[in-house]
């Protein structure tokens, strides 16, 4: 988890071609890889030490207590929710007083769920935007979400690309 969502560790989610349920996931294959994400490093990480789901809400509050980081101890409550979309990050060099530093540029081109990267070609930071040979958009068929959180516990969805 880098940044300041503490959501993001609460559920992870993957795609797959076609259809699968828990009782067959496992013979899907590797998931369709959303991120384009080349050599990324968390500048600051910050896991929750605690969630406290609101009553009859989609609300959480997050708890931190981490005294290494300054930006601790807080809390904050906030929507729990699980959005899906196209993304990539970059490396992009920047410098700061004559000395040299790596930041990470991150883009989408929507709030949908369109494509994915061809692993079998390698990924470099020169080709890992939504315009590189590496991007595949989603052909038609039918593709599986499943979502999973921290619990163990597993949500499937589907979607058609016609």
């Amino acid at each position: 988890m880098c940044g300041l969502n503490p959501s993001d560790s609460l559920v992870g989610f993957a795609v797959f071609a076609g259809h699968w349920s828990a009782g067959n996931v496992s013979a899907a294959g590797d998931p369709l890889q959303l991120m384009a994400s080349v050599s990324t490093e968390c500048a600051l990480t910050r896991y929750p030490n605690g969630v406290t789901f609101l009553p009859a809400s989609d609300r959480a509050t997050y708890y931190c207590d981490h005294p290494e980081d300054a930006e601790c101890p807080y809390s904050s409550t906030s929507a729990v929710e699980v959005n899906a979309s196209t993304g990539y990050c970059v490396p992009v060099p920047y410098q700061v007083n004559n000395q040299n530093f790596t930041g990470y540029g991150c883009g989408t081109q929507s709030d949908a769920l369109f494509g994915y990267w061809d692993t079998s070609q390698h990924l470099s930071p020169q080709n890992a935007t939504l315009a590189s040979g590496s991007f595949v958009y989603f052909p038609r068929g039918e593709y599986t979400i499943v979502a999973t959180d921290d619990w163990n516990q597993s949500a499937y969805a589907y979607f058609t690309v016609a």
